[in-house]
């Protein structure tokens, strides 16, 4: 799969911990699957609680490399 995609497309979603547990399911029983039937969509990857990123800006500033 590596080299053959144009785009990579990131989202980030911030779910209480009450409602985690529903949140999941949605997720990798509806979400990733429908996401897959997309023509064009090589793979899908979820990664949980990995980093925090916080930043202060004063200034002209740009924008950060992402981390991947």
């Amino acid at each position: 799969m590596a080299g053959k995609a144009k785009y990579l497309m990131i989202a980030s979603m911030d779910v209480d911990a009450e409602h985690d547990a529903i949140f999941n399911e949605v997720y990798d029983q509806e979400h990733v699957p429908n996401l897959l039937m997309v023509p064009g969509v090589l793979g899908v990857s979820a990664v949980k609680n990995l980093f925090v990123l916080s930043a202060t800006c004063r200034g002209n500033c740009r924008a950060p490399a992402p981390v991947i």
